[in-house]
């Protein structure tokens, strides 16, 4: 986790000072996530006390007693857990007590950067205009075309607005911020309830689940997992205790309860306990069921289009790659085409649910094989391996990602050597692992020379072992940095990576990259003075950049340019240890190895850069066209197929606009081809924007824009 994430929370939304205390309650499901949030409060500054305890059963769950006195005592109290405390009676206890409490239960890590980042004023000023509709009011009416029809008294009931503000002594709510709430009169509610958008004990909902209410509470569940999970609970979760209305515009509809019930356009239902909402009706459960495209009236008044939660004030997705976010046809072409093998098991069963070609050629089993005979995850494992398969197996429900080794038996019998990544996910309320499988067999084998070769140096003293101390952190360097996926990250893991004491033990690391017409600084172990060098100046770094000099390397250090294919990409300045370099250049040959070394390395990663730079050009180039920055016809060619399966098998309609611009041959005869490419421009970002977000705009060629609906 990002340390600006930690720097929204507790300084933007909590408030924090300077000597304040602050603890950090979570379980052991969310362990990484809080040590990320914890190391991320180290980088600005902010000590934090961690609390861990085993996850609860259910929302509403209470802590132990140890962690409920000291967030009482705490000037802060953050909730990172997988079940909500929220409506636990330890959480009001310290509220009570004054302290600041934010609660943010099962977090997306992928996302809560995105959806914290916004702006509070303006989320207040939201909060505020759908408020002032329902203040004073009496009945309060909800209504949607899926069938929705439930009426209930607000009168006299507090209206509670989440503005993402937590600065105020005693405050609490969730995070991220965003929505304005109330708790109805009890035994008022009648009417029908159709829950189309998630369930916070169940996930995302992909049939309407129909609710009928009567004084205010469910006599008719029709779906039966939900009507036994609700009876199980006893008779108070049968009560509707809060009834919210999104405000975040960052916030979707994807499966978690936390940022389902911020996202503009939904209401939120929750049943079982209300007494946090100044209510009467107290258990430990809190069930919350999102709606979406609902309609609201307060005393037979709709509230005014502009303060209703639309879709236009959605803001676009972040560019991150969110699973959440992109369509099931992608997802399945990067499943597909993925380069490594990949499979997603029943969790409770360990039968293969799907496998993509790479896991077939890996394996040498058909999919017809692994699926339709029912094969399970132990039969394709090695012997050797079992003891290890079944103990990670054991303890999936409470670590639910873990990365380790493994051999398979392949179909002809080969014992592979193998690294295991798996995630546990909840999909339609079924527990599945989804894995990625890297074959090891080349590795090991290099590994395995790398090491003969090491061993049959033989070298008797102690600058030889100096050198092949080095020479043995090459297996971790390369296959540590092979897969980074941005230069930052790459060019920090590096510098790491050559300054690590058990490593290569530089003294400190720098890097510079070219952009534009400058070498820019982006990564340094020790401060520099120079951030910026235009590439017209005479500075050493950018004559060894140009080739106009020779790679430097002396006693002190090395200057070396970061080489590419064709051309070098930046620089790399290291500072060697004294002691070390007193060591070895009693040697020559030894000295002379220990800066090969270097020069490989160095080579090495100004090719990871370059490959990192290729493959971003690539993949836009294969999917935008250039001149409009929209989809290219490569892209409409291959999803117009999977998108007229989709409609036939399904029965759903689609529709296809083909558009093309009047009058465009004459603006590029009378004013120019540049005038022409303006216009197609803003022809193509007239259109982006107003289609919906599960729309494809592609340019089909020339003038021509095609629209799938």
């Amino acid at each position: 986790m990002k340390a600006r994430v930690a720097e929204l929370v507790l300084k933007k939304c909590l408030g924090y000072r300077p000597g304040e205390s602050v603890v950090l309650v979570t379980d052991t499901e969310l362990e990484s996530v809080a040590k990320s949030f914890l190391s991320a409060c180290n980088e600005i500054d902010i000590e934090i006390t961690l609390l861990q305890m085993s996850p609860r059963t259910a929302h509403g769950d209470e802590p132990t007693g140890v962690i409920a006195e000291a967030m009482k005592s705490a000037s802060i109290v953050l909730l990172l857990t997988t079940k909500s405390l929220s409506h636990t009676q330890a959480r009001m206890n310290a509220s009570a007590a004054g302290v600041r409490i934010a609660s943010m239960p099962a977090p997306d890590p992928a996302r809560i950067e995105y959806l914290l980042d916004i702006d509070y004023g303006k989320l207040s000023e939201k909060g505020e205009a759908i408020a002032s509709q329902i203040r004073g009011g009496r009945v309060m009416r909800l209504t949607s075309k899926e069938g929705t029809d439930l009426t209930f008294e607000i009168e006299n009931r507090p209206l509670h607005i989440d503005g993402g503000d937590l600065t105020a002594p005693g405050s609490f709510g969730n995070l991220p911020a965003g929505e304005v709430y109330l708790s109805p009169v009890e035994e008022t509610a009648k009417g029908i309830l159709m829950v189309d958008g998630s369930m916070s004990q169940f996930g995302e909902v992909t049939t309407p689940i129909r609710i009928e209410f009567e004084k205010g509470r469910p006599v008719q569940v029709g779906d039966p997992t939900l009507r036994e999970w609700m009876e199980s609970h006893g008779p108070e979760i049968f009560h509707l205790a809060e009834v919210g209305m999104g405000t975040n515009p960052r916030a979707e509809v994807i499966g978690n309860i936390l940022e389902d019930e911020k996202a503009i356009g939904t209401v939120h239902i929750a049943l079982g306990t209300n007494v946090t909402l100044k209510g009467s009706v107290y258990t430990p459960l809190h069930l919350d069921l999102v709606l979406k495209h609902i309609e609201i009236e307060v005393d037979n008044k709709s509230i005014l289009p502009e303060f209703l939660p639309t879709s236009q004030e959605k803001e676009c997705p972040p560019p991150a790659p969110l699973p959440a976010l992109i369509s099931g046809e992608s997802y399945r072409m990067l499943f597909e085409n993925a380069n490594d093998a990949q499979y997603i098991l029943d969790m409770d069963t360990q039968l293969f649910l799907d496998v993509n070609p790479m896991f077939q050629q890996m394996t040498g089993f058909s999919k017809e094989e692994l699926i339709e005979k029912g094969t399970r995850a132990g039969d394709i494992v090695a012997r050797e391996s079992q003891d290890t398969y079944k103990k990670k197996r054991e303890t999936r429900r409470i670590t639910p990602s873990d990365r380790y080794d493994l051999r398979l038996i392949c179909k002809n019998g080969e014992r592979k050597p193998t690294e295991i990544s798996v995630r546990r996910v909840q999909l339609r309320r079924k527990n599945l692992i989804i894995g990625t499988i890297r074959d090891l067999t080349e590795r090991k084998r290099l590994e395995q020379d790398m090491w003969e070769k090491i061993e049959e140096l033989g070298y008797a003293n102690n600058r030889i072992f100096s050198l092949t101390e080095k020479i043995r952190c090459v297996p971790r360097f390369t296959p540590e940095l092979l897969y980074i996926a941005n230069e930052e990250d790459l060019l920090r893991k590096s510098a790491t990576l050559l300054c690590a004491r058990d490593g290569l033990a530089y003294s400190s690391v720098t890097f510079y990259l070219v952009k534009g017409d400058e070498l820019i600084l982006h990564y340094s172990t020790e401060p520099q003075e120079t951030n910026r060098i235009p590439l017209t100046d005479s500075h050493r770094f950018v004559r060894i950049l140009q080739g106009k000099e020779k790679e430097h390397i002396d006693n002190k250090g090395a200057i070396l340019p970061l080489k590419g294919r064709d051309r070098n990409w930046g620089i790399i300045e290291v500072t060697f240890h004294p002691k070390e370099i007193e060591l070895l250049s009693e040697n020559k040959r030894t000295m002379t190895g220990y800066q090969d070394l270097l020069i490989t390395l160095a080579n090495m990663v100004g090719l990871l850069v370059e490959n990192l730079k290729l493959y971003e050009t690539v993949r836009r180039q294969s999917l935008i066209d250039q001149l409009t920055g929209i989809f290219n016809r490569r892209l409409f060619d291959r999803k117009i197929q999977d998108e007229v399966e989709r409609a036939r098998r399904y029965k759903r309609d689609l529709s296809l606009l083909l558009i093309d611009l009047d009058n465009f041959k004459p603006i590029n005869d009378t004013l120019g081809h540049r005038q022409g490419d303006k216009v197609l421009q803003a022809a193509a970002q007239f259109l982006k924007v107003h289609i919906r977000g599960v729309d494809t705009v592609c340019r089909y060629g020339g003038d021509e824009f095609v629209i799938m609906m």
